[in-house]
């Protein structure tokens, strides 16, 4: 076990854990078996995790965050804007959780912060999406349009199954785009209703299809949803490598580079890490192995 002599977690009240004291209480059980100093910080608004990022004392040597996927964004932020070479965890706290699936860690808040007792300090890419960074994804079309139309209120209630109720309310919605899409100074011309680019294994909780990918290997990957059914979407998230992509390949265009440009007609709102920020056009690349976090190796 590493120990750590002054580790911050941040947490935000509204990001998915209904009973929030509780969960630190659990959490800090585990957390100061390797933290000498533990200190609590509430996020009150967007942009606080990123502003004390900028004015850490020098004895922290580990940076939590509790939430969701959008509060890790926030902390990637703030490491990165501000050239900061620091250790990082992630608690699960959200809906999803996905980069903390990335990082093997259970969804339930207690067993994760006891896997991170044993955890190992791995490297992660970063992208960089305009110069707003994201650990997992960028994306735009459909699945813009299906986290807007989910209910907040429904989202609290019943969490994933919201998003369910809105995938089959925004199937029936006119979302095409026309597309201008550059990879490593290749183009790639056409219409889809969905894209995304890559570097994290698991997007709204499913497992991306090609399981030889990898978020540590200076490569992002683009998916292009060619056939706008349920049952596309549904086979994207079943697990197959690159040599088994069969019928779905030509449903969905894969296109791996490490420099992406990307114009669209018309301009697309953008999805990067649950946040719905930014528009097209865009500009993506790749920081190889910019972060280390704790990740729970199993193997």
């Amino acid at each position: 076990m590493k120990n750590y002599q002054h580790a911050l977690l941040f947490y935000h009240t509204k990001s998915g854990q209904t009973e929030i004291h509780d969960t630190l209480g659990q959490a800090t059980a585990y957390l100061s078996q390797f933290c000498q100093t533990l200190t609590l910080h509430q996020t009150m608004q967007a942009g606080d995790i990123e502003k004390h990022c900028s004015q850490l004392s020098a004895d922290i040597d580990l940076l939590i965050s509790l939430g969701g996927d959008g509060t890790a964004n926030e902390l990637i932020n703030g490491v990165v804007k501000n050239e900061l070479d620091i250790a990082l965890a992630i608690l699960p706290g959200g809906t999803f959780n996905d980069f903390t699936r990335t990082l093997q860690l259970a969804p339930n808040v207690a067993t994760a912060a006891e896997q991170l007792t044993t955890a190992q300090e791995i490297y992660y890419d970063v992208l960089n999406i305009n110069e707003h960074y994201a650990l997992n994804f960028v994306g735009l079309g459909f699945m813009v349009q299906n986290a807007e139309n989910v209910d907040a209120d429904a989202k609290s209630a019943i969490g994933k199954f919201s998003y369910v109720l809105s995938t089959l309310k925004t199937l029936g919605e006119e979302n095409d785009f026309t597309y201008n899409l550059t990879v490593d100074g290749k183009t790639y011309e056409g219409e889809t209703f969905m894209m995304m680019i890559a570097s994290g294994l698991f997007i709204g909780g499913n497992r991306l299809p090609l399981t030889d990918l990898s978020p540590s290997d200076g490569v992002l990957n683009a998916f292009i949803f060619n056939t706008k059914t349920l049952g596309t979407l549904r086979d994207f998230f079943t697990p197959k490598d690159s040599f088994d992509w069969g019928e779905l390949g030509q449903n969905i265009t894969v296109l791996s580079g490490k420099h992406f440009t990307l114009t669209t007609t018309p301009p697309q709102t953008l999805d990067i890490d649950g946040e719905i920020i930014l528009q097209t056009p865009i500009e993506v690349s790749v920081l190889p192995k910019r972060v280390r976090i704790l990740t729970n190796k199993t193997t």
